[in-house]
This record gives C-alpha cells, sequence and structure tokens, in this order.
C-alpha cells in the first residue's frame, strides 16, 4: 500500500473508531438492560416468571447486581467470555454454554438495538453531552418496550426518572425543547391520556389504557414537548392495530385478549426523535452525516 494510501486509511480509521465505540458502549448499555429486564419485574413481585428468575438459592434475594449473571435454566454462573455483548450470543449459537438449552433472543435484540441507538445518537449529534443523554433516553424506552411486552407493566422506576431527565436536559440546554414547552409537553401528554382512559372507565367499566401508559406518555412529551405528541399517539394507535390485526389472523390473539401499548409508543418516540434533526428531510441528513465520518 503507498504512503498516501495509509494515510488515507488512517484518516478513515480515526473518523469511524468513535462510530466503533458508539457502537460497542451501546452494546454494553444494551447488556445491562438485559439485567434490567429480566430482573426489575422480578424484584417488584409482580412477574409471572419470579421464580424462574431468581439466583440458584431460592432464599437469595435479587437485586440488579446479585447474584451474578447465570442461565435461566441450569442456574450455573456465566463466565466472563460468555457476557460479551453480542459477540458471546453468535459465538454459542442462541445456546447456554452448559445445558444447551435456548437463550432468549430477546437478550441479543437489546444489545442490538441499544448499540445501534447509540450509534446513531452519535451520528446525529456527534461526541457531546447532548448525544450521550439522547443515548441514554433511547436505552430507558428500550428497556420499558421490553418489560412492557413481556410482562404488561411498565415500572415506575424507569418512567419517573425518564420525566425527570427530559426536564433537567431541557432546563440544562441539552435538548432542542426550552423547559416550559417540556413542562407542558409531559402535563398535556398525562392529562390527556388520563382523560380519555377515565372516560372509557365510565362507558365500558375498565380501563382501556394503563396508568404505566399514561407515565410513560408524560416523560415523552418532556423530551419532545406537547405537539409531537400528537404524531406520536396517532403512530402508535396505528402501529398497534394493525399488529393486533396481524395476530389475530395468524390465530395467535382470541377475541378479548390485548397487546401492550408501550412498545409502539417506544417504537413512535424513537422514530420521531430521529426525523427531529436540523434537516427538513432527516434520513438525507443522515446518510450525508455517514458520508462525512467515511471521508
Amino acid at each position: 500500500m503507498s504512503q498516501i494510501g495509509m494515510q488515507n486509511f488512517s484518516i478513515h480509521f480515526w473518523n469511524l473508531l468513535p462510530l466503533f465505540f458508539a457502537f460497542a458502549l451501546g452494546g454494553v448499555t444494551g447488556s445491562f438492560i438485559g439485567v434490567v429486564i429480566s430482573r426489575l419485574p422480578a424484584m417488584m413481585g409482580q412477574s409471572e416468571h419470579t421464580k424462574e428468575l431468581k439466583g440458584p438459592n431460592a432464599t437469595e434475594k435479587l437485586t440488579l447486581a446479585y447474584p451474578r449473571s447465570h442461565c435461566a435454566e441450569c442456574k450455573k454462573p456465566l463466565r466472563l467470555h460468555h457476557n460479551i455483548p453480542l459477540i458471546s450470543y453468535a459465538f454459542l449459537n442462541g445456546f447456554c454454554a452448559y445445558c444447551k438449552k435456548p437463550i432468549g433472543f430477546w437478550i441479543f435484540a437489546s444489545e442490538l438495538l441499544c448499540a445501534l441507538w447509540w450509534s446513531l445518537c452519535y451520528i446525529q449529534y456527534g461526541l457531546c453531552a447532548t448525544s450521550f443523554v439522547f443515548a441514554l433516553y433511547g436505552s430507558a424506552l428500550l428497556c420499558l418496550a421490553f418489560i412492557d411486552w413481556q410482562t404488561q407493566l411498565l415500572p415506575d422506576a424507569i418512567t419517573q426518572p425518564l420525566l425527570w431527565g427530559g426536564l433537567i436536559a431541557s432546563a440544562l440546554g441539552l435538548s432542542s425543547v426550552p423547559l416550559a414547552v417540556s413542562l407542558w409537553g409531559a402535563v398535556l401528554g398525562y392529562l390527556v391520556l388520563w382523560t380519555v382512559s377515565r372516560s372509557y372507565y365510565i362507558l365500558k367499566g375498565h380501563l382501556g389504557i394503563g396508568d404505566g401508559d399514561l407515565k410513560l406518555v408524560g416523560a415523552l412529551g418532556a423530551w419532545m414537548g406537547p405537539i409531537p405528541l400528537i404524531a406520536l399517539i396517532l403512530l402508535a394507535s396505528i402501529s398497534g392495530i394493525l399488529s393486533a390485526l396481524l395476530l389475530r389472523l395468524k390465530g395467535r390473539m382470541k377475541a378479548g385478549d390485548y397487546i401492550p401499548f408501550g412498545p409502539f409508543l417506544v417504537f413512535s418516540a424513537l422514530l420521531i426523535q430521529t426525523c427531529l434533526s436540523k434537516s427538513a428531510y432527516p434520513f438525507t441528513d443522515l446518510l450525508s452525516q455517514l458520508s462525512k465520518l467515511s471521508n
């Protein structure tokens, strides 16, 4: 390789290195999220799978840090090389190294989605505090989506810090949403859905929207303000209805069953956040940013 070629390779490498770092850091965060997804509902004492999620000793008190990571089937502690985000799952072909039972694909999915989101935040905002803040924001949302899908829970332990995080980010200027707009987004996001939920209860005798969904929308309003919430609720409702119809057609959902609304709120929020860039054509802007990184 010529000297010019080596110089170009070096420039490309150093330009892309922060992106690789963001991807790796996102994968590590996704690995931690996997622990939260599996343990937090059990710690709340409301999961149907509480016994399965406990450690090898049934008398142990389950926390996010203890007992150490182990197989949900055979309860054997995992070694360090079994916990490498993304790589370990691929190397083990999705099976436990000891008992050969399948490892939940959602573990790999949470790591991959988190890694991709952190990479996207770096591409959109660069290496700055805003990028880090929105990376954490998306990670918390992904965590809520997986928990809600598996257990129909949206824990206050995540939604409340998410709400305060949006307000604090606005107050510190880390978000493009002014503090007053952020505050009104949180208030209106919660109150509007609260009104709909209680009205539905008066008419039907049961809640159509869970309180966890109300708190999540309030938290999302703090991050994006009240106006984007209209698109958020519309997009989440349409995608939720289409998914329910598809499940009904496939026979995987019976009449009277329901699917959690949280994952669709999260999907819509992340999509809208991706589109809220400086460019009028966000995906074109995203491609241009990627091109700049490679040049």
